[in-house]
């Protein structure tokens, strides 16, 4: 069972350093583990057991002792007999915490900072599923009142992912030209686009290089992404420095300046979510309001849905 990407390419595959990303705090909108059990806190360790045991990384971004969902979902997934058993039979299981009162060891702290940057996790809970090597493959939405055995269902399901992404690698390494490119289309698109971009961002320019057609149509998101990506680290790198009144000026100028679809405008206005705090529900649900009516049908709207549910769901 292959546990990272095909030797030949995996050094073309780099772990982005987007950074530090907004934490949206209130509302229920972050989950902490509670974790128990069999838990790595120590990324590099995690990744050498899961070589050695020949496992992937289920890796869990949490706040651990700060909101009620979190610990509901600590109660009915992570501290279930059913999760711990099976899940940690195919996953060395990865906790990153943000606690608020907890002190952690600084090492601890940093190494949690810098991935929640590399990952570009832009708020609580982030669940990935990586290889051995770290690179994530699949993100995992939280659901608040999914069962454990659902959830275990759920982590094995997009676990082929990556089986079919080192398949359709593999394909690519002896071809040229545009059968070359066509292969390393195949691959991508076994990922969420988000993640191919930000983690595979080699093979996409690649395959932008090798179809001038745009047969495969990447070239104009590859452009938005290059676009996005640095306005995401300048937001972060606002809101790690405390000067949160720069960030809507920043977005709004973006908007302003770059001709964008619908759906890429929704992203970008999404960024703005962390300018708000738990007395802002009404400001933010308007913000979401705005976002669905751009393209009802977007992921970004069903994200934007999703958040509006879970900060109001009796409206």
């Amino acid at each position: 069972m292959r546990t990272g990407l095909p030797a030949s390419l995996a050094k073309r595959v780099r772990v982005a350093t987007i950074p530090l990303a907004l934490v949206l705090a209130g509302g229920g909108l972050v989950l902490p583990s509670g974790a128990e059990g069999d838990w790595e806190t120590d990324f590099a360790e995690a990744k050498t057991a899961a070589s050695r045991e020949r496992k992937d990384l289920f890796v869990l971004f949490t706040g651990s002792d700060w909101c009620p969902v979190c610990l509901e979902l600590h109660r009915t997934v992570f501290a279930a007999r059913e999760f711990q058993e099976q899940a940690s039979r195919d996953f060395v299981l990865v906790q990153l915490d943000f606690p608020a009162g907890k002190t952690q060891p600084a090492p601890i702290r940093e190494q949690n900072r810098r991935l929640q940057t590399a990952f570009g996790v832009r708020g609580l809970p982030s669940m990935f599923l990586a290889d051995a090597a770290g690179i994530p493959y699949a993100e995992i939405a939280c659901e608040p009142g999914i069962a454990a055995g659902e959830f275990i269902s759920r982590l094995h399901s997009f676990r082929t992912i990556r089986e079919r992404r080192d398949r359709e690698i593999e394909k690519a390494e002896p071809l040229e030209g545009e059968k070359r490119a066509e292969q390393l289309a195949k691959a991508l698109e076994t990922m969420d686009d988000d993640i191919a971009g930000r983690f595979y961002g080699a093979l996409a320019d690649e395959l932008v290089a090798l179809d001038d057609s745009d047969k495969w149509k990447w070239k104009k998101r590859r452009a938005f992404q290059r676009k996005f990506f640095p306005l995401e680290a300048a937001v972060f790198a606002l809101a790690n420095d405390g000067d949160g009144s720069a960030i809507e000026p920043k977005i709004d100028q973006f908007l302003a300046e770059n001709p964008l679809a619908d759906a890429e405008r929704q992203r970008v206005l999404l960024l703005k979510l962390g300018l708000f705090g738990p007395g802002d529900t009404p400001a933010a649900l308007a913000l979401l309001d705005k976002i669905v009516a751009l393209d009802g049908k977007s992921r970004f709207a069903d994200q934007a849905r999703a958040i509006r549910r879970r900060l109001a769901p009796d409206s």
